[in-house]
């Protein structure tokens, strides 16, 4: 199949992960920590919160070998000038705070009159409490959660926002059953289905509903995603 060809084919309904720290987990301890960085041609880290300077974050991105694994399909099916782009993998509990003690300020000056639980709920749609618990850690804490996007020819692909865009713009199938789009916004479509089936279909992922960029690979949010009752991948 041409890579092209996943552009025509919509993103399918994709699952809340509602209900995620309550998932089991099979296997609690957390495989070798692989540097992504090694891995060689069609794929290239870009640690995003590294260069932002977000305090603990890491130069060198890794990932559990399940992940990795994962992303070894997705480039072996990219074709000549198409690269992965790996923004953010295992995530540090420091960065984790980090992030969203940032994010919990934003959502309290834009809705002063939430009450705690709507902030930390709205909060925790783009980013999860820190959380070192056996039972329910935070997802890139357990080294199978990745940040990806897709650069051609040395240009990354349009998706419709930014990296980190906390709006609903960032849902990963906002642009699905709807009328009237043109120009930027059908790019932004076709190139978000084409990131979604690598990662999906290809990769074994499984994509989060709010975030186009965030895929699991074993953990309780692929579980949650998936339909499934246990997670493979703790920590």
């Amino acid at each position: 199949m041409r890579i092209e060809w996943f552009g025509e084919i919509p993103i399918p309904k994709l699952r809340s992960v509602d209900g995620w720290k309550e998932i089991l987990i099979l296997r609690r301890e957390r495989q070798r920590l692989v540097d992504i960085g090694l891995f060689g041609d069609g794929l290239t880290v870009v640690p995003q919160y590294f260069m932002q300077g977000v305090g603990g974050a890491e130069r060198d991105l890794r990932a559990e070998v399940l992940a990795m694994d994962g992303l070894k399909k997705v480039v072996a099916f990219l074709p000549r000038n198409w690269q992965l782009v790996v923004w953010d993998a295992y995530r540090p509990v420091e960065v984790q705070q980090s992030l969203f003690d940032g994010f919990y300020r934003q959502v309290k000056m834009l809705h002063p009159d939430f009450e705690e639980a709507q902030r930390l709920g709205e909060t925790q749609k783009f980013v999860s409490i820190p959380s070192e618990n056996t039972t329910r850690p935070s997802p890139h804490l357990t080294g199978v959660s990745v940040d990806v996007t897709l650069r051609v020819c040395g240009q990354d692909l349009w998706m419709g926002t930014e990296f980190d865009d906390f709006s609903a713009l960032a849902r990963a199938d906002y642009y699905e059953g709807k009328q009237g789009l043109g120009g930027q916004e059908l790019v932004a479509r076709r190139n978000r289905r084409i990131l979604h089936h690598l990662m999906v279909d290809v990769g074994g992922f499984s994509q989060y509903v709010e975030e186009w960029w965030h895929y699991d690979r074993g953990n309780q949010f692929w579980a949650a995603s998936t339909g499934r009752r246990v997670a493979l991948v703790g920590i």
